[in-house]
């Protein structure tokens, strides 16, 4: 692999570990906002930290930008800069 490669493949993988905590953050605005409608007063994870969503989201959602930020950068890069990737005006139906 060469140096262009692995910094388009690094920062994709970074691009998913961002959007992964942006999905945070909405995800647990969401889960607040549903129990203070109910009534309730959320509690804190068990993991002592200020974050309210379980433990397994937490671990879930990082795993999930790091596997979703390679896949985009594998796509992104063939259709960029492989010259066999078909594209939309080269297709024919």
């Amino acid at each position: 692999m060469d140096v262009k490669k692995i910094i388009y493949y690094i920062s994709g993988i970074f691009l998913g570990i961002l959007l992964s905590f942006v999905a945070h953050g909405i995800i647990e605005i969401i889960y607040i906002n549903q129990h203070l409608d109910e009534g309730f007063i959320p509690k804190q994870g068990d993991t002592g930290h200020s974050c309210y969503l379980p433990p397994y989201l937490q671990i879930i959602l990082p795993i999930l930008g790091i596997i979703g930020g390679y896949l985009f950068a594998s796509w992104g890069w063939r259709v960029v800069y492989e010259k066999n990737y078909p594209l939309k005006s080269e297709v024919k139906i």
